[in-house]
C-alpha cells in the first residue's frame, strides 16, 4: 500500500473516534422514581462534564437517555443528532414531540410513552413500540422516518388524531399508514381501561408557579396550586449542587380542593452562595412527586447578627449568625452593670447561617443584657430584654 493511501485512510478514520465516544455518553433517570425531565435528581450521567439534564433539545453529545421511573416533560421534546431514547416505564410529554435526524425511539415491552400533543417524526428515523403510545393528537411521518409497532396483548400504537405518512416513511415496512396497527382513543378504552385512566386523571396537584428569593437575611419559597387532589402535605428540600438535596421542613397541604392557594416556607437559616430548593408533594396514601427546583443566590452585603427574639419571656437566648470571614467567633453576654452571664467560642462554617442557643441563660434574671460578637478583630453588640 503505498504511502499516499495510508494517509488517506488514517485521515478517514481518525474523525470517526470521536463521534463513536461521544454516541456512547448519555443519561438514566433512576428507577421507580417519580420527576420531572428538568430535575438534575432523577438523572445519573455517563460523564461528569455533561450537563445535568439531557436538555429539551437531546442530540449533539447525547447519545442515548434511558427511562426508568416516571419521568414527566412539561412541554416540548425533540430528540435529533443519531440520539436513542428508550423507554423502559413511563415517559409523559406534556407538549409536541418531534423526532428527527436519523435518531430514534425504543418503547419496550411494559414501557409507556404518553405525547398529550403531535408527534412527527422525519429525517430517516426510527420508532419502534413494544409497549405502549399514546399520542393525543396526530401523527406525522416523512422524510423516510420509519414507524414499527409490534405490541402484544392489550398493548398499542394510539393515536387520538389523524395519522398520515409521506416522502419515503414506512409503517411496519409498507407506505400505509394501516400497516402499523394504530389505534385510537375508544380501543384504548375498550383494550386497557387502567391505563386509559392513568392517561386521562388528573393531576394530583396542579402547581401554577414557584419562586424563591433572599431577603437579606432569609430565603423565602413560594408556590401555588389551582387545584389538589388528596393533597397531604408538601416537603422542602434545599441543594447546593442540584443533586444531593437535604430536608428542611414542610407544608400542611388542603386535601381535595380547587381554588388557588398560596404556600409559603421560610429557610431561616440558608447557605451563601447558590441553593436549589425543591418540592415533594405527597398525598394521604404516601404517593409523591417532585416538581422542578428552583435556584435563589444569596449573597449578604453585611455579616448576619441577630437576637431572636429580641425580648426572652421564656428559654435561652437565641442567635442567627453568619457572612463572617473566620472559623471561630467569640459570644459574650454582659448585664448592664457589666457582670459577665455567659463567654463561649463557637466553630463555624463560612457559607452556613447558623442558629446559636446560649445554653443556661434561660436563668438568667429579668433586666436588659449585651450581647456581643467578636469576629478576630472586631465587635458587634446587640440589646436583648429579658422579662419572663
Amino acid at each position: 500500500m503505498t504511502d499516499m493511501k495510508k494517509a488517506v485512510i488514517f485521515f478517514l478514520i481518525i474523525p470517526l473516534i470521536p463521534l463513536s465516544i461521544l454516541a456512547q455518553e448519555g443519561y438514566t433517570s433512576d428507577n421507580n422514581s417519580t420527576g420531572f425531565w428538568t430535575d438534575a435528581g432523577i438523572w445519573s450521567r455517563s460523564q461528569n462534564w455533561m450537563p445535568t439534564t439531557p436538555g429539551t433539545d437531546v442530540g449533539g453529545a447525547t447519545g442515548f437517555v434511558d427511562i426508568y421511573g416516571y419521568v414527566v416533560r412539561s412541554g416540548n421534546l425533540t430528540l435529533r443528532g443519531m440520539a436513542l431514547l428508550t423507554v423502559y416505564d413511563t415517559l409523559w410529554i406534556t407538549g409536541n414531540f418531534n423526532v428527527t435526524q436519523s435518531s430514534s425511539i425504543d418503547v419496550r415491552a411494559g414501557g409507556i410513552l404518553v405525547v398529550d400533543g403531535n408527534m412527527t417524526c422525519n429525517g430517516g428515523t426510527s420508532s419502534t413500540n413494544n409497549g405502549n403510545i399514546i399520542v393525543k393528537g396526530r401523527l406525522t411521518s416523512s422524510g423516510s422516518a420509519r414507524v414499527n409497532n409490534h405490541p402484544g396483548g392489550t398493548d398499542g400504537f394510539y393515536v387520538y388524531g389523524p395519522a398520515s405518512g409521506s416522502g419515503g416513511a414506512s409503517f411496519n415496512g409498507s407506505p400505509n399508514t394501516s400497516s402499523a396497527n394504530l389505534l385510537d382513543e375508544s380501543d384504548l378504552s375498550a383494550n386497557n381501561s387502567s391505563l386509559y385512566n392513568f392517561v386521562h386523571a388528573t393531576l394530583p396537584v396542579r402547581l401554577i408557579s414557584t419562586d424563591a428569593s433572599f431577603d437579606g437575611e432569609k430565603v423565602k419559597v413560594i408556590w401555588s396550586t389551582s387545584s389538589e387532589l388528596n393533597n397531604d402535605r408538601f416537603e422542602i428540600y434545599r441543594s447546593t449542587n442540584e443533586v444531593d438535596f437535604k430536608y428542611l421542613g414542610e407544608v400542611p397541604g388542603h386535601g381535595t380542593t380547587t381554588d388557588l392557594i398560596e404556600y409559603t416556607f421560610v429557610d431561616d437559616c440558608p447557605v451563601i452562595g447558590t441553593s436549589y430548593y425543591k418540592i415533594k408533594q405527597v398525598d394521604f396514601e404516601g404517593e409523591h412527586t417532585y416538581f422542578p427546583p428552583v435556584a435563589v443566590h444569596v449573597n449578604p452585603s453585611s455579616i448576619i447578627f441577630q437576637v431572636i427574639p429580641t425580648i426572652i419571656k421564656e428559654g435561652n437566648v437565641k442567635l442567627k449568625i453568619g457572612n463572617i470571614n473566620h472559623h471561630t467567633v467569640r459570644i459574650t453576654l454582659n448585664a448592664l452593670k457589666g457582670n459577665l452571664a455567659f463567654d463561649k467560642t463557637f466553630f463555624l462554617k463560612k457559607r452556613i447561617i447558623r442558629k446559636i442557643e446560649l445554653t443556661d441563660t434561660d436563668q438568667l434574671q429579668n433586666g436588659i443584657y449585651i450581647i456581643t460578637l467578636y469576629t478576630g478583630r472586631n465587635q458587634y453588640r446587640k440589646k436583648v430584654i429579658i422579662g419572663r
